[in-house]
């Protein structure tokens, strides 16, 4: 007996030997975890955001919900194009830019809500998001630029708040379903 456990301990420390740790775990690098189990990636920090669709060999058609922690103040460029499942994010207060094309191409995203720390919505942040049927965007946004919410089929009615100063080129060009947007006063100028 004492030799079958000191076997199956030499072969148990063999197999961790050649299977690197973090291929046991979820991938992770400074910044960022994605759970594979559940398609869960995770944010932890500025540098994170932009890290982890630059250097890591994730699939984004496998991410489905995408958790940002407290303490993340900026969501890069193009942060989560083209993650076609992903269904939930929660974008904590205290984010304050959203980038250019950050959900650009994730067509099962249904909801969004946007903090009241952010100030602009960029050129095509929620692009041809075919599912998207509701956004909260709070009255601290002052602009919402070109292409914005393009292509979102699913979006029937949006609220825009009192604050937003402009509307940018195409912003709900090719929102089919859009039946009601009722534009505030402050509205200087529209693409």
């Amino acid at each position: 007996m004492k030799h079958r456990l000191i076997s199956l301990i030499t072969a148990l420390a063999l197999c961790l030997s050649l299977c690197p740790p973090w291929a046991l775990a979820a991938e992770a690098s400074p910044g960022w975890t994605y759970d594979t189990t559940t398609g869960t990636l995770t944010i932890e920090s500025d540098e994170g955001c932009v890290n982890w669709c630059t250097t890591s060999d994730v699939d984004k058609a496998n991410i489905q919900t995408v958790t940002i922690s407290d303490g993340v103040t900026s969501i890069g460029v193009n942060a989560f194009k083209d993650c076609t499942l992903l269904t939930s994010v929660e974008i904590p207060d205290g984010v304050e830019s959203i980038g250019n094309g950050a959900f650009e191409d994730c067509s099962s995203l249904t909801s969004i809500k946007i903090p009241s720390s952010v100030t602009s919505i960029e050129d095509r942040t929620f692009f041809n998001c075919t599912r998207l049927t509701q956004v909260e965007i709070p009255n601290s946004v002052t602009s919402i630029k070109d292409s914005a919410f393009a292509g979102c089929r699913s979006l029937t009615s949006i609220e825009i708040p009192d604050g937003v100063e402009s509307i940018g080129n195409g912003a709900f060009a090719g929102c089919s379903s859009l039946t009601q947007v009722e534009i505030p006063d402050g509205v200087e100028s529209i693409g």
